[in-house]
């Protein structure tokens, strides 16, 4: 049985990730932290945390590092604020915490730390992914294998209006894969862009890895979605993932929660629990 605290319990991702720690019989959900913990409180659910049969079950909140106890937490799942998460990840390393985070607009400084602080020498161990929807991984790994037959790409990103960062961390992952694949064939980057007007600022969108141009849409009523478009001599290719609900993202969760014990160091994506490295 793995013990797992949720960062970020009172957010609309940390509420779906309580609800599917607490339906699966090989984790228990033993503590959680929201910055909008009130003292004593308890997950949206308002249910003890005393059946462990009932998936709805509450868990006591606590605000703040200050007031986890943490002897009893096998693994820390993070989706939280992108401005706490290097806090998150020494707190983890110190008391030998495993950790599994999802928290968007993750930076190579962010990577950098955690491949000092966990080394694959002794646990804890860290998973990073940039996106648990296990279609979206597999929208990345066909994105991956296309991407040497086509002479140019682009990325299409839509996400809900609150989201704070652009591009998505998936599309900019989407963008590196598909460069280091072309890169891995002795082939250029994709063409550039030929766009010699510009009517209005940026209307191309931004330029990621691999000269790929990368468009985000923000928009009430959309979860997160992906479009990669190919294009070559006389045809197209599209390689679209639509997510309609946050728990398209949960079973890539659990499965990272279930592997980080027993995977040394630093993991960069759930790709190697799906077997599609």
């Amino acid at each position: 049985m793995i013990n797992v605290c949720v960062f970020g319990a009172l957010g609309r991702m940390g509420q779906e990730i309580i609800t599917a720690v607490n339906s699966d019989r090989e984790l228990t959900l033993v503590s959680g932290m929201d910055s909008m913990a009130k003292e004593g409180s308890q997950s949206r659910f308002q249910k003890p945390a005393t059946d462990r049969n009932d998936p709805n079950r509450g868990i006591n909140l606590v605000p703040s590092l200050d007031e986890i106890q943490s002897d009893d937490i096998d693994v820390i799942v993070d989706f939280t604020n992108v401005d706490a998460i290097e806090d998150h990840m020494r707190f983890c390393a110190e008391r030998s915490i495993n950790l599994v985070l999802g928290t968007s607009g993750v930076t190579d400084q962010n990577i950098k730390l955690a491949n000092e602080l966990f080394d694959g020498e002794n646990q804890p161990n860290i998973v990073i992914a940039s996106n648990f929807a296990i279609g979206a991984v597999m929208m990345m790994h066909f994105a991956k294998i296309a991407a040497p037959f086509f002479d140019s790409a682009e990325i299409i990103e839509y996400h809900h209006d609150q989201k704070i960062d652009a591009p998505s961390g998936t599309a900019i992952t989407t963008a590196e894969i598909m460069d280091q694949s072309r890169r891995s064939k002795h082939l250029d980057s994709f063409s550039g862009d030929r766009t010699q007007k510009l009517v209005l600022d940026n209307p191309r969108g931004a330029v990621g890895q691999g000269n790929i141009p990368i468009h985000s849409v923000r928009l009430n009523g959309v979860v997160a979605n992906q479009e990669v478009i190919f294009g070559t001599t006389g045809q197209t290719l599209i390689i679209k993932h639509d997510t309609v609900h946050r728990s398209a993202f949960m079973p890539g969760v659990l499965l990272a929660i279930k592997n980080v014990p027993k995977t040394p160091g630093v993991t960069l994506g759930i790709e190697k629990f799906l077997g599609i490295e």
